[in-house]
């Protein structure tokens, strides 16, 4: 956020209790207390509207920190509609050219990449378009008026990563090339700008088609964050397991085997107090390195602690520290982020931690709403469901990863192989991942060999509507009469599906449901997930239906909910 503008100097006593309101809420953001700060903004913006004029830069200005609050929270459409509200307020007053409106350009460009990535993104199917113009157009102003600052750094780095986080790598190049030349004579290597500039840069060369070497890059982003972090740091972390993998791959097996040794040496330090919510993702490739080397005995003890990490109970723990930061043990917000890692616990087979936090997110909705509260009932239908899921993933044990035995991923992250002629190899492979087999060991998890769990994940993220329900008919109609399979492709690609369209889906998975029997049972899997209310209300119709439910299922009353 930028500082006080060119609208609060000179202030006059209201100007002034309006910018102490605004600074209250920034108080409130640094300790991330988001609920906190929604008062004393409401405030400000009326006493701006009030004193100044809804017109007025002040106003557009307490306008800039609401949408930012709103970004936050994940409110994006508000986001961008007070971000377009500022920007008009200051094109109307300022001129187009004033630099309060080149940094609301770039504020909005922002809040609109991040409202295409959210369920409200058919407000602006545009978004992404609309986003990179901004971003060039301030670029552009900033050219003309002779700036070379790191604003403009920012704004460069920004657009570049926008364009590569859409598949633009080579459009990404000259963006995130000049970003990073600027942080670097303006910050510094050590600046956390330059290392992340030289690390977006870097990946922008390896997965473009500009045949660039990226380990330079690579190599000045581990730079840059040794010079100011621990070897167990995230950051640093990261940046050696980019430059090795890219050492590895390119055939520099000397410089590529120097890192991963000194990757697996943190990993496996007691003392090092490794964060493996931020480091999953290249445990295989350090495992792989163990594996090659014959190094086994290090090997088994990374799988065996890779194997008490789960991802999504990591998550919602984190959710549930930041509910108790913004609003306390008490709170509903702090019940629900609760109930939500009950959940996460239960799939990962936690049922005595689950069951506990689901009571616990009961106990604390009755003291808040009462005990007639519908949010009360849920939360009871919430520990019978947490109870039944974690019975049933401790009765179905999933396998311990097994690091660097993957054969060559068939299907890579950066394709899509749902809508090529790699479809039904696709199916396959998904089907067999998910298979329990004779071989399978207590405790083992799901195992991806080929890609294909991961090439379905992004299937629900990237494809539209019309390509995910062709391939999940496909899917399920190929998938074996198994509750373990279709349970997972219930909470996978259908409620993928579903959370992401919504009301543009569910005609066609009412008429598919009655149609098809087994789809109808896979529905019954489902859970509520990024779904309205309304949406959630038909496919509960559907669930009703269904003989014999997968053992997910949310329960209903005994009266027939």
């Amino acid at each position: 956020m930028n500082e006080e503008s060119d609208a609060v100097e000179g202030m006059n006593p209201a100007a002034e209790a309006i910018v102490r309101l605004v600074q209250e809420a920034r108080a409130c953001w640094e300790r991330r207390a988001w609920g906190d700060s929604a008062g004393p903004l409401a405030e400000a913006l009326r006493l701006a509207e009030a004193e100044a004029g809804p017109d007025s830069p002040l106003t557009a200005w307490v306008l800039r920190h609401t949408a930012w609050l709103a970004t936050t929270t994940g409110c994006h459409a508000d986001s961008v509609a007070e971000y377009r509200r500022a920007l008009a307020i200051y094109e109307a007053t300022s001129g187009p050219e004033h630099p309060d409106v080149v940094s609301t350009w770039i504020q909005l460009a922002e809040a609109l990449f991040s409202l295409g990535r959210s369920a409200d993104r058919a407000l602006e199917p545009a978004g992404d378009q609309e986003a990179d113009e901004l971003a060039l157009r301030a670029v552009a102003a900033f050219d003309a008026a002779g700036r070379e600052d790191l604003e403009l750094a920012q704004c460069l780095d920004e657009a570049g990563w926008r364009r590569y986080f859409i598949g633009r790598y080579d459009d990404a190049e000259p963006l995130l090339a000049r970003a990073l030349d600027l942080f670097e004579r303006l910050a510094g290597a050590a600046d956390p700008r330059t290392a992340r500039a030289a690390q977006r840069l870097g990946m922008a060369y390896e997965h473009g088609r500009l045949e660039v070497d990226a380990a330079p890059c690579y190599r000045k982003a581990l730079a840059g964050c040794e010079e100011r972090l621990h070897d167990a740091h995230p950051d640093v972390l990261d940046a050696r397991a980019r430059l090795a993998k890219y050492l590895g791959k390119t055939g520099r097996g000397e410089e590529s085997a120097f890192h991963f040794d000194r990757l697996v040496a943190t990993l496996l330090d007691d003392a090092a107090e490794v964060d493996w919510c931020a480091h999953r993702w290249y445990l295989g490739g350090c495992g792989q390195y163990l594996r090659d080397a014959g190094r086994l005995e290090e090997l088994e003890e990374l799988e065996r602690r890779a194997a008490d990490y789960d991802v999504m109970v990591a998550i919602h723990r984190e959710g549930l520290d930041d509910a108790e930061a913004q609003y306390g043990t008490g709170s509903v917000e702090y019940a629900t982020a609760l109930g939500e890692l009950a959940n996460s616990l239960a799939d990962a087979g936690k049922g005595d931690e689950a069951f506990e936090a689901a009571d616990r997110a009961r106990a604390i909705l009755v003291a808040r709403l009462g005990p007639d509260d519908p949010a009360v009932a849920g939360a009871e239908e919430r520990v019978e469901t947490v109870r039944k899921a974690a019975e049933f993933h401790a009765g179905r044990p999933r396998r311990s990863r097994r690091l660097g035995r993957e054969e060559p991923t068939l299907f890579g992250p950066l394709s899509t192989p749902w809508a090529d002629e790699r479809r039904g190899d696709l199916i396959r492979a998904y089907l067999d991942a998910l298979a329990p087999t004779d071989e399978d060991e207590e405790g083992d998890e799901v195992a991806d060999p080929t890609g294909a769990l991961g090439a379905v994940t992004m299937l629900t993220f990237m494809a539209d509507a019309d390509e995910q329900w062709g391939f999940l008919r496909e899917l399920i109609a190929a998938a074996p009469d198994d509750a373990g399979v279709l349970q997972a492709v219930a909470a996978g690609p259908l409620e993928g599906l579903l959370g992401r369209f919504d009301g543009e889906v569910i005609d066609r998975v009412e008429a598919e449901a009655a149609r098809d029997p087994k789809f109808r049972r896979v529905v019954s899997g489902v859970w509520q997930h990024g779904m309205s209310d309304v949406v959630w209300e038909r496919v509960r119709a559907i669930q009703k239906t269904v003989a014999d439910p997968l053992p997910e299922m949310r329960p209903f009353e005994d009266s027939g909910d």
